[in-house]
């Protein structure tokens, strides 16, 4: 796998503010990004995220709006105070010893006692780190990552179907910034037992990475990544939040998964139908690894995203794997092309283009006077 510097993410750059050293810095290495970069940098955005995080300010929401997204802040709050948690809980003085084998599905059972709806454990190869810190993670820009911590459990969290079908409108938010705030939740958990075991812990989760969550989940075992990028897991779907905590504690790793997925996604292709943005390619994939890889605009993503004023989510609900699939076809998908033709049939005579839930919830029907 290659390496990634955080610097490089989309959401990093979009903080770098002209004049400072680094976005000199940035840009005396990227020069072929930084047009593009101020362009969108200087696009108005429609109300979203106001008051959420800072970098993410927008033009003043009405009442009615406003109201709604307060619940997205705090949710977002509640991510926060679980990395406070999890960051300012002291190691014991006492470590408890056992071994990998016995240990690692035990501290599954518990991720699982936590709330997390998927686990995987593995061992941290140095590609599997970012190599450098961005705006995203709360630490100092620019510095190397950490990589102390080589083991890491893997989390995943379900978010709520109906909501994401409502994508693009504001309760596809709701739904992932719940399921971040879900996902950090037991991560805290997770590293604050880990840490009354005598080991060392870090919650990786939407303000704090020191890893790119998707390939490492895919590796440890927890799903297989889709055209748009998406990790994608057999139970469901693309409908996850992910979260990790790497520590020291010496576990065993997972072997990745493979349901079918990569022909899945060379017949399919509605995420890339349904992408507003063009941000996901309709083309046949490339080779990665011996896997199939298709590439992935972010900046045309995160265009849409100030242009609509949500986090988008059409791919997440355009996806077959986010709506419910008979299981015996599910079964078969490796193996028998007639069951991925069976299964896009009756997705389309169900959702026709894809799933969409027009109607608001009535969380945001409020109508402030």
């Amino acid at each position: 796998m290659k390496k990634v510097d955080e610097r490089d993410t989309v959401f990093s750059r979009m903080r770098l503010c002209e004049g400072t050293n680094e976005y000199e810095d940035y840009y005396r290495r990227h020069a072929d990004t930084e047009q593009a970069d101020r362009k969108l940098r200087q696009m108005p955005r429609k109300a979203m995220f106001r008051q959420l995080r800072p970098g993410f300010e927008s033009d003043p929401a009405p009442d009615s709006e406003l109201a709604v997204q307060l619940i997205a802040r705090g949710n977002m709050a509640m991510v926060r105070a679980c990395i406070h948690t999890a960051t300012n809980t002291d190691v014991s003085p006492r470590k408890l010893t056992f071994p990998p084998a016995e240990v690692t599905p035990f501290i599954k059972q518990v991720a699982r006692h936590c709330g997390a709806d998927l686990v995987g454990t593995i061992e941290m190869r140095d590609d599997h780190f970012y190599t450098h810190h961005g705006h995203e993670t709360g630490k100092t820009y620019g510095e190397p990552v950490d990589r102390s911590l080589r083991y890491a459990v893997v989390l995943a969290v379900e978010t709520d179907r109906e909501m994401i079908n409502r994508a693009p409108h504001t309760e596809q938010m709701l739904a992932t910034t719940k399921g971040y705030a879900d996902v950090a939740a037991v991560g805290a958990k997770l590293a604050v037992y880990l840490k009354s075991l005598g080991y060392g812990a870090f919650l990786n989760t939407v303000f704090g990475y020191n890893a790119p969550l998707v390939p490492l989940a895919r590796d440890a075992g927890l799903g297989q990544i889709g055209r748009h990028g998406l990790l994608v897991t057999r139970e469901y779907g693309p409908r996850v939040r992910l979260g990790a905590v790497m520590t020291d504690l010496p576990l065993l790793s997972d072997e990745p998964v493979d349901f079918g997925l990569g022909e899945f996604c060379k017949r399919c292709g509605k995420c890339a139908a349904n992408c507003i943005g063009k941000a996901i390619s309709p083309d046949q994939p490339e080779s990665a690894n011996g896997q199939p890889h298709w590439p992935f605009d972010p900046v045309a993503c995160y265009t849409i995203w100030k242009r609509i004023g949500t986090d988008c989510g059409i791919c997440l609900s355009s996806c077959p794997f986010s709506q419910p699939i008979a299981p015996e076809l599910l079964d078969r998908i490796r193996t028998d092309p007639a069951a991925i033709d069976q299964i896009l049939a009756d997705h389309t005579a169900r959702y026709g283009k894809r799933p969409y839930t027009k109607d608001k919830l009535p969380i945001a029907q409020l109508r402030a006077t």
